[in-house]
């Protein structure tokens, strides 16, 4: 039997409204909670509707009550992919606009989610034999991968905007090198999720300890710059370094609805984000001395050890600097390692 004929049009792409995937990675105690409910209360003021917590920190979100006001709602386990899914889906048939999910980890090391769903399988299986458990642990992620990726998609075709904190913890990772040695990679903060969900975000926010909000664009950790996510469209919303506040997510939810992000309005005093004066002249020239032998320094860097060592003996004069020459130094800096690793990668035996 011959399969039915498909029909297909195409028309000028146009800029429509679509569903907005912010995620916010952190250590505990980062920020990442108060941080959502701010983008999230900025985005309503485009979007309307209610603003939806769904919880799974033992109330947690509560103690921001008396400053946001958003839906709560409680999330106990168990935590499988298609339990946060319910929960998601069930928000948003309620009206909700925003919905925040706090903390999204639960769903990869929670009771009933990814991690213990292939476990479970495992111990069926083979129980105490730990060889024949090495053997079959494929079997458990055949049977917890599909579940979330049915998560994924099922989250990807619901209205609205989504904040997710995740969890994030120092990770190391072992790597051969050529001469046959390992060496052991600090990777970093990495989000306590699967690597899959995390890359479907549309935005990837590193909140470093005591960071106020502030997120980290530029890292000297492959693992961190793999998670962190910020794609062109918006990368004049995150200009300046500033907390993530309500006018991001006003910026964000007005690019979302098709819409063009712009900054708050600039008043007489200057640009609302900017707390630096105008340099004198004299202070100008000091800058462009340093700015000058900083960059002359970048060129010369010819391997990773010596770059990490540059980095350490700087960053206090960097971090001084204005930002647009903080800037320009910081991604001259990060273009000349990306470049280090490239060549070393290259050069490697394959």
């Amino acid at each position: 039997m011959n399969a039915p004929t498909r029909a297909f049009s195409a028309s000028p792409a146009v800029r429509a409204q679509v569903p907005l995937l912010i995620g916010i990675m952190s250590p505990s105690g980062g920020g990442k909670t108060y941080s959502a409910l701010r983008l999230a209360t900025g985005i309503q003021q485009v979007f309307g509707g209610d603003i939806y917590g769904i919880d799974t920190e033992n109330n947690r979100m509560l103690h921001y009550a008396d400053q946001f006001k958003f839906k709560h709602v409680p999330f106990a386990a168990p935590f499988g992919s298609l339990d946060y899914l319910e929960a998601l889906r069930w928000c948003n048939k309620q009206g909700a606009r925003i919905t925040i999910a706090d903390s999204m980890t639960h769903e990869h090391i929670g009771e009933g989610g990814y991690l213990e769903t292939a476990e479970a399988v495992v111990d069926r299986i083979a129980g105490n034999d730990y060889k024949k458990r090495e053997a079959v642990k494929m079997l458990g992620w055949a049977k917890a991968g599909p579940l979330r990726q049915k998560m994924i998609e099922g989250i990807k075709q619901l209205d609205g905007a989504f904040i997710f904190c995740f969890r994030a913890k120092e990770k190391t990772k072992p790597v051969r090198k050529p001469d046959g040695k390992t060496e052991i990679i600090d990777m970093g903060f990495m989000p306590i999720a699967g690597e899959e969900w995390v890359y479907e975000m549309a935005l990837n926010c590193m909140l470093e300890p005591r960071s106020e909000g502030v997120p980290t664009w530029r890292s000297d950790h492959v693992g961190e710059r793999m998670m962190m996510k910020l794609p062109a469209q918006f990368k004049s919303i995150f200009a300046e370094q500033a907390p993530l506040s309500e006018d991001i997510g006003r910026q964000l939810a007005t690019w979302a609805k098709g819409g063009t992000a712009s900054p708050q309005t600039v008043t007489a005093a200057g640009p609302a984000a900017s707390s630096q004066a105008a340099p004198d002249e004299g202070e100008a020239v000091g800058v462009a001395t340093v700015k000058a032998r900083l960059l002359g320094e970048i060129e010369k860097l010819g391997t990773l050890t010596a770059c990490k060592n540059w980095s350490a003996t700087n960053k206090a004069t960097i971090n001084a600097m204005p930002t647009e020459e903080k800037n320009e130094v910081s991604n001259a800096y990060y273009d000349r390692k990306e470049a280090i690793e490239r060549a070393t990668a290259e050069a490697a035996p394959q």
